[in-house]
């Protein structure tokens, strides 16, 4: 791709498509005729298969095309009719020790593997639920200050595998260290991860 591109270069396209706002940008030299060097389109699977068909319809491929998280979507190349190998897409990272046996349970459970931010959110509701049994009742501030503690060392490590005994374990008082599918889900004195 050039170094020189100007503002007016990336952005070429802005579109609806049915109730939904679409963007596409470009890159290319601007003039010479040829085409963008790459693409990037920001959407959503039910979008991206109507706008992805009819752009392999009217070019060979050869552009690169980046996507955000909101257009991941395994079955969108069947959808499409194209293995859309020129499409390079982001997703959030999920390694925490406990996601293989996370994945693997989840595509036991439901016929396919977890999607965008599923193991982040299972997570958050796993921490949610053993800070709930450790506070002993469900009162905001006192969940609020079980988070860190059922999250953290030192305690018992609990992972997707071990949760109903680690909330047993919580609400007996002992100390829980969940180890999550997306992290291992330590905060720091801010609450942060």
């Amino acid at each position: 791709m050039p170094r020189d591109v100007r503002r007016r270069d990336i952005v070429k396209g802005i579109g609806i498509a049915g109730a939904s706002f679409g963007l596409a940008g470009c890159t290319g030299n601007g003039g010479g005729g040829g085409g963008p060097d790459g693409l990037f389109i920001v959407g959503y699977p039910e979008d991206g298969i109507q706008l992805f068909r009819d752009y392999y319809s009217a070019s060979d491929g050869s552009e690169e095309i980046l996507i955000p998280d909101g257009l991941r979507d395994g079955a969108l190349p069947s959808q499409v009719g194209n293995d859309m190998a020129n499409v390079t897409g982001t997703a959030p990272a999920a390694g925490g020790p406990a996601q293989e046996a996370f994945t693997a349970a989840f595509e036991e459970r439901y016929g396919e593997s977890p999607g965008v931010f599923t193991s982040q959110s299972y997570d958050s509701a796993a921490v949610l639920i053993l800070a709930n049994a450790a506070a002993g009742e469900n009162d905001g501030t006192a969940v609020r200050d079980q988070m860190r503690n059922v999250a953290n060392p030192p305690g018992e490590d609990i992972t997707p595998d071990n949760f109903v005994e680690g909330v047993e374990l919580a609400a007996n008082g002992e100390q829980v260290n969940y180890q999550g599918a997306s992290s291992d889900v330590n905060f720091n004195e801010a609450g942060d991860p």
